[in-house]
């Protein structure tokens, strides 16, 4: 969710500044943590974190890679729309069965919607409701587990600035 209480999901927007002060927060507590490579999302509040991060760690020059594998979940129809209007929309238990249940999917988004949530285009093409946690599951959990592994099984330390729905899914 947005410092509104909105439903990002796939919305490509950059920080809030709270966000931002999170971020080069997180940066100073990982200064004496090596790493070798990045990994973010490709929406932007990913890359602007993992760029926030490196530079309060002092950590210029590492290779940083978009791996839209991990992306934030996709909240379909309830992307952009703040909590409050969503729980009265379709009740409080319902909002909150989408958004902590592991198999239940939120609305499909209507192009109108997508719109106005500034989602990206080739995102309707890629959905057509939006992810329960069990599909984020399926969608990350390759990348995480092949991809990455891979190269911590190098001896590369690897940092990823992902999003908190992906994260729930992998390290429940």
């Amino acid at each position: 969710e947005t410092a509104e209480s909105r439903f990002a999901g796939w919305t490509d927007i950059p920080l809030s500044e709270q966000g931002r002060a999170q971020s080069q927060a997180a940066g100073h507590l990982l200064e004496d943590v090596p790493v070798d490579v990045v990994f973010t999302s490709d929406l932007l509040r990913s890359w602007e974190t993992a760029e926030l991060a490196l530079s309060a760690a002092g950590k210029r020059g590492v290779p940083l890679f978009t791996a839209p594998a991990i992306r934030e979940r996709d909240y379909g129809d309830l992307t952009g729309v703040p909590r409050d209007d969503a729980i009265q929309r379709f009740t409080e238990a319902q909002v909150r069965r989408w958004r902590r249940g592991f198999h239940e999917r939120p609305p499909a988004v209507t192009a109108l919607r997508a719109a106005r949530a500034r989602v990206r285009p080739y995102h309707l093409v890629a959905q057509i409701a939006g992810e329960s946690m069990e599909d984020l599951r399926r969608r990350t959990a390759p990348f995480l587990f092949q991809d990455v592994m891979e190269r911590i099984a190098k001896g590369e330390t690897v940092w990823i600035f992902g999003h908190g729905n992906g994260n729930r899914t992998v390290l429940a």
